[in-house]
């Protein structure tokens, strides 16, 4: 028998970045990474959940299809944990991902544009899905108090990294 030594971990961020209401993704795309940094509201590490991890096990073998492509905020604070399947308490619908690239070897971006009028409230979580509604939660963290209103959009960017160990 041949005993496999191959090993990976999955982790990953998110930063939540605020702009002036007539704010665009496409304007967000055009800054430099400075000037993304002076916009930067919020910056962590989240965690992947159990949910997650099975979709993407069932992603690698075939037996799913559906990929991340949600990003849902949410107004409750309680401790992310490994279990959890969904935001605490959603603020609005999940919006689609507004872009979805790679970067590096092993690294995913996900990027979700909230406009002036989506999703208005006290963010304290976010997280990414494979659906709409239902489906799985990817990851979740929680955030520190983010107030989006009809003044102000959101880029919430987040980072996946699959590497070797």
């Amino acid at each position: 028998m041949v005993e496999s030594k191959a090993q990976f971990k999955l982790t990953g961020n998110v930063k939540i970045y605020s702009h002036p209401a007539d704010f665009t993704y496409e304007d967000f795309k055009k800054l430099t990474e400075k000037e993304k940094e002076e916009c930067l509201v919020f910056a962590g590490d989240n965690l992947v959940v159990n949910a997650g991890l099975n979709q993407i096990v069932a992603l690698l073998i075939a037996t799913n299809t559906n990929s991340i492509t949600y990003c849902g905020v949410g107004s409750n604070s309680t401790a992310v944990t490994a279990a959890d399947t969904d935001l605490n308490t959603a603020i609005g619908s999940r919006l689609a991902i507004t872009n979805r690239y790679a970067g590096t070897t092993g690294v995913g971006h996900f990027d979700t544009f909230y406009s002036s009028s989506s999703n208005n409230g006290t963010w304290l979580e976010t997280g990414l899905f494979d659906a709409s509604s239902s489906g799985n939660m990817i990851c979740r963290k929680i955030i520190s108090s983010f107030v989006k209103s009809s003044t102000n959009t959101a880029t919430v960017a987040w980072t996946l990294i699959l590497s070797a160990i």
